[in-house]
């Protein structure tokens, strides 16, 4: 991981496009984290019942469900909840090359062939910090801010 970057192949996507993620540091540490277990492994995040086949694409959905999310949001959600949260932020163009979306317009497809990689650094590291600061609001056990109410 010497670019901190993610290099998913075309085979993997949806639309038949290699697509490269930039990591924040956060995702940095989950990979560490899971080093020991997959580093003598072809998959970085190998499936439990068969250790040399990759994690099944519904593990995700799975573990939301035994969280209590089921029926609320499933793991596909949270790429419309990344985007939403960002788009006060974030360019569009970032914003939608993050998620490997192809450029809408067939004119601009033609002649703007970048995918904003530099652009997405600080995005993913802001989503990164984003989803830290909601995990240790739910630690507190809070749902909103404690706000201080006088007078009461």
């Amino acid at each position: 991981m010497k670019k901190a970057e993610w290099r998913i192949p075309d085979t993997f996507m949806k639309m038949n496009r290699s697509h490269t993620v930039p990591l924040s540091k956060q995702a940095l540490r989950v990979l560490q984290v899971m080093e020991p277990v997959s580093r003598h492994r072809p998959w970085f995040f190998p499936s439990i019942r068969k250790p040399l086949e990759h994690m099944h694409q519904q593990t995700a959905n799975a573990a939301l469900i035994r969280m209590g999310f089921g029926g609320e949001l499933v793991a596909h959600g949270m790429r419309s909840i990344a985007r939403t949260a960002g788009a006060g932020h974030f360019p569009r163009e970032v914003l939608e090359s993050a998620l490997a979306h192809q450029k809408e317009d067939e004119i601009e497809a033609a002649y703007n062939r970048s995918n904003y990689l530099e652009q997405r650094r600080p995005l993913m590291q802001w989503w990164g910090n984003y989803v830290d600061a909601a995990r240790r609001q739910a630690l507190l056990g809070a749902e909103e801010p404690l706000q201080i109410v006088e007078g009461e």
